[in-house]
């Protein structure tokens, strides 16, 4: 239910930077970490202070076995 309603908003607003990071926060929940990283990857882009995305894509990536990747996005996060 929640993840139908967060791909609505990002339909109606493409530049939601929320509705995709809590979308992926969703996605990751579910297991789904190829599609989390792509949801943080796009509110990233959109809103690229978010340190909380890069925390939350870090264990993402993390997940995905990219471990150098989470790394730098730890150290962008902090």
């Amino acid at each position: 239910m929640a993840l139908s309603c967060y791909e609505q908003a990002i339909n109606l607003e493409p530049n939601y930077a929320i509705a995709f990071s809590n979308r992926a926060a969703i996605l990751k929940e579910l297991g789904q970490f190829a599609a989390a990283l792509e949801s943080y990857n796009q509110a990233l882009s959109l809103s690229p202070g978010n340190a909380d995305d890069y925390s939350n894509r870090a264990v993402v990536l993390t997940s995905l076995r990219r471990a150098e990747e989470a790394v730098a996005d730890c150290e962008q996060a902090i």
